[in-house]
């Protein structure tokens, strides 16, 4: 009688694997068990726009093999096409018709003994000009926040970069002339950072226009030099990778403050390069949102959150609000600089993250020692509280005071034994808040 052949245990295991990853792509595609997008989406879905469709962002895990990796990749059928440098955030192509928030459930849920991250490459828009109105007298914002007080001691140095992350710059402006740096196209991937839409110009107004020189307007901080950085569309949108390869080139670019005006705070990938940032000696500042409404986010080490009051230290009705701001600035300007050439009004977080991205430099220009922490920390106990005592999730620690901010850093003297300036109730987590 002739011998029943054996199964090879081998074989079975390679049909096991492939049946195995056959389901799995069925269900990405059909999206059947993974609720595609149910907790990549804040409760404010305004700013977010759509997510790139065909790719997402992964940050494996520092002890992750190649072997491994090459595993994951095969078994989801993934290409990582770049990476985004300093900070291991991979740019990664998803099969046709899969859907993005799919498979980046899939990727955390599966595979978390490798992969530290992955989300998808979220669409945002800038935080726009609301249609609320705005002060009548030109650049009320500045004396809001004791800024000539603040003016009495710097106007900022040359040596303090301001990165602009947002729609191009028109470095051209007469009051923003001689300010700008050569930046970084990261839409076109090119060296031309021309404004195509207005949003970055009027941000750069804000945080760095050339004061007393008889021309416009006055920013925050007059002498800090401007690094534009292009990270949109001609809409004004941006993805999550464009401004987290924007952030750690300004930080490689010798940039000690980054302002994306941008409701961001949630992406895993740009709080990866806001720590690169912070290694490197700067801080990041982003606008909270204009969408009225709590973001969901919880607060993070190295990003300053901003929300909007107006005129009364009121939060504006369209601010949006959460766990993640630290402090609030005036969402109102008389004037900024335009695109166009002229001046001319401009309302939303994106006014208000300027002002504090300004201050900042002010901060360092006062004294050029200080570390990151120890800026946060005095911007934290500087602020006027407002609203519940102590922090909260509309005004952070309050909102900001310039000229208190620019004495407490003059002041400070940083040695190694010094204990950040902060109180218990005030500062992040490196002082308490929120760790």
């Amino acid at each position: 009688m002739q011998d029943s052949k054996k199964f090879s245990p081998s074989l079975a295991w390679s049909i096991f694997i492939i049946l195995g990853a056959g389901v799995l792509i069925f269900l990405l595609y059909k999206g059947a068990s993974f609720k595609p997008g149910s907790q990549f989406l804040p409760a404010s879905v305004g700013k977010i726009l759509n997510a790139s469709p065909d790719r997402i962002l992964v940050k494996f895990k520092s002890n992750a093999s190649d072997l491994r990796r090459s595993e994951i990749n095969s078994k989801y059928a993934l290409k990582e096409n770049s990476e985004i440098k300093n900070i291991g955030v991979k740019i990664v192509s998803i099969p046709s018709g899969i859907k993005p928030e799919a498979m980046v459930e899939a990727l955390n849920n599966n595979e978390k003994d490798a992969i530290e991250f992955a989300e998808p490459d979220f669409v945002v828009e800038p935080s726009l000009v609301p249609n609320d109105p705005w002060f009548a007298n030109w650049q009320k914002d500045k004396t809001q926040i004791n800024l000539p007080g603040a003016w009495d001691i710097t106007t900022g140095t040359s040596n303090t970069v301001i990165a602009v992350v947002d729609t191009g710059v028109n470095c051209s402006h007469e009051d923003l002339a001689g300010q700008c740096l050569a930046g970084w196209n990261f839409y076109d991937n090119n060296s031309t950072t021309t404004d195509v839409n207005g949003h970055g110009t009027r941000v750069a107004g804000v945080a760095a226009a050339v004061g007393n020189n008889a021309l416009g307007v006055a920013g925050t901080s007059w002498q800090s030099k401007i690094l534009p950085l292009r990270v949109a569309a001609p809409d004004g949108s941006a993805t999550y990778s464009s401004i987290a390869s924007a952030i750690s080139y300004a930080a490689d670019h010798g940039a000690k403050v980054v302002n994306a005006s941008y409701q961001v705070g949630g992406s895993s990938a740009v709080e990866r390069a806001a720590s690169y940032l912070a290694s490197k000696g700067g801080l990041l500042v982003v606008s909270e949102g204009n969408y009225s409404s709590d973001t969901g986010y919880s607060n993070s080490l190295n990003i300053i959150s901003v929300s909007a009051v107006d005129a009364n230290q009121a939060l504006y009705s369209w601010s949006s609000f959460g766990s993640d701001v630290d402090v609030a600035a005036p969402g109102c300007t008389g004037a900024t600089t335009y695109e166009n050439g002229g001046y001319g009004s401009f309302c939303g977080t994106s006014n208000a993250a300027p002002e504090v991205a300004g201050l900042l430099a002010l901060m360092w220009g006062a004294n050029p020692g200080l570390t990151p922490d120890q800026v946060s920390d005095i911007l934290f106990k500087s602020t006027i509280d407002l609203g519940a005592s102590g922090v909260d999730k509309y005004y952070g620690w309050g909102t900001i005071d310039a000229a208190t901010a620019v004495n407490l850093a003059k002041e400070y003297i940083a040695t190694p034994t010094s204990t950040p300036i902060s109180t218990p109730t005030k500062g992040k987590c490196r002082s308490g808040k929120k760790c």
